[in-house]
């Protein structure tokens, strides 16, 4: 699967993009650093429903999460 996302609108440059994932009553759970504003999830459970969402990352810190998306394979 590709997760797509667009770059923050406040006008502030990431150094990195921080996604995570979790599925309904489990905690979020870091799964990958990008550079880019897509990246290919891997290994993804297969019929279970999952939630992502995505952090801009800059040396100011960690930005505010992007819209959760809900994801079943």
């Amino acid at each position: 699967m590709i997760l797509r996302w667009k770059p923050p609108v406040d006008g502030g440059v990431p150094g990195v993009y921080k996604i995570q994932r979790k599925q309904e009553g489990s905690p979020w759970e870091d799964i990958g650093i990008s550079t880019d504003t897509e990246e290919l999830c891997s290994n993804q459970p297969r019929g279970v429903e999952l939630y992502y969402r995505v952090f801009a990352v800059n040396k100011a810190g960690t930005g505010q999460p992007s819209a959760t998306v809900t994801v079943v394979l």
